[in-house]
């Protein structure tokens, strides 16, 4: 995929418009913010292979669930879990596909480690290297959910990253500072995307499905 096709300001605008009024969380906003972050995450190469294709296959899931006969039940989050929660849905299969509730949380997980990274990559300085931000935020996230070969694979691929300044000249349409300034505006959007999802889980009991 180009460069190009990654847009800093839509990431941004579809995190604020994941989360409507009263707190709920549009499934097809969240799905749209995930395809733009996952172009953030090809920017660098290969070495997020192992999380942006676990994530597509994750997409894809929640996108059929949101096309098929019970569509109405996965427009938010919120339905979803209700709905799944309700039928005793939340370990077995829907409509011959994996279960909403468990999908989705593998993708809430990895939303926690994108948030780090991004944070620690916007207070970085210009020459520090994204490597040591990424394996820190991935030590405090994904990483308790591999396996010890996936975190060894992860962690020497994490070695190729670039330093910020490199990253931010990848995100052609914008320029150096202007990357930086849609860049903060993203954190928090997706920060309060993650906060409402993760309450829901917890009410429901439903944060450590196998």
């Amino acid at each position: 995929m180009a460069d190009t096709d990654f847009d800093l300001q839509n990431l941004a605008d579809n995190l604020k418009a994941t989360k409507l009024e009263d707190d709920i969380i549009d499934m097809e906003r969240y799905i749209a913010s995930y395809k733009e972050l996952c172009r953030f995450f090809e920017l660098l190469g290969s070495v997020f292979g192992f999380v942006v294709s676990d994530v597509k296959s994750k997409m894809g899931i929640l996108t059929t669930h949101l096309n098929s006969d019970l569509k109405e039940e996965y427009k938010t989050v919120q339905k979803m879990i209700e709905y799944e929660v309700a039928n005793n849905l939340t370990s077995g299969k829907v409509n011959g596909q994996l279960n909403g509730c468990r999908t989705l949380l593998r993708l809430h997980r990895a939303f926690e480690f994108f948030i780090i990274f991004m944070q620690r990559t916007a207070d970085a300085q210009d020459d520090d290297k994204l490597s040591g931000l990424a394996g820190e935020a991935y030590k405090n996230t994904l990483a308790k959910y591999h396996a010890w070969m996936i975190r060894q694979a992860a962690n020497l691929a994490m070695y190729a990253l670039p330093t910020r300044k490199n990253l931010m000249s990848k995100i052609k349409k914008y320029d150096h500072d202007k990357a930086i300034e849609i860049l903060r505006e993203v954190i928090p959007a997706a920060q309060a995307v993650y906060d409402i999802t993760q309450k829901l889980y917890e009410e429901k009991n439903i944060l450590d499905l196998p």
